[in-house]
């Protein structure tokens, strides 16, 4: 190998570590999504979920039914955090149970409604799973 083919190759490998190490320090860590996640809840939940998430918000008193303590969802499920369900309800696009109307927010449409064009259900499942990362991180 000539000594330009070789420093060639140096340069490339070093160009490959400086790239791969920017790509990775680049991605949200756990940590950072746990956080996106506890803004948003604070933003669109707190109101009724409450500040600590005990179901126990400024707005809980008014409603018909008390919003759950979202500390509690992985106990209530025999020790599984209900990742499908969380995603379902706080998406809440598909239908109704029979329990009757919904009184918590329609968040998907919401959230897809403020996404930037094209970016629609990317942007909506990002948002929920922000959501569910940080209920995941606060369960009791």
């Amino acid at each position: 190998m000539s000594h330009s083919s070789k420093r060639f190759s140096a340069a490339l490998a070093a160009a490959t570590v400086l790239c791969v190490g920017a790509a990775q320090a680049a991605a949200p860590q756990p940590q950072d999504t746990v956080g996106a996640g506890k803004i948003q809840y604070r933003s669109n939940c707190a109101v009724c979920h409450g500040p600590e998430a005990r179901g126990d918000g400024p707005l809980s008193t008014f409603l018909t039914k008390k919003p759950t303590n979202l500390r509690g969802l992985t106990q209530a499920h025999g020790g599984t955090f209900p990742f499908g369900q969380i995603y379902d309800v706080i998406d809440g696009r598909g239908k109704v149970g029979a329990h009757g109307t919904r009184e918590m927010p329609v968040w998907g449409a919401n959230w897809k409604a403020d996404a930037a064009e094209g970016f629609g259900e990317t942007y909506v499942r990002g948002k929920i799973l922000e959501m569910i990362i940080y209920l995941r991180s606060i369960q009791d």
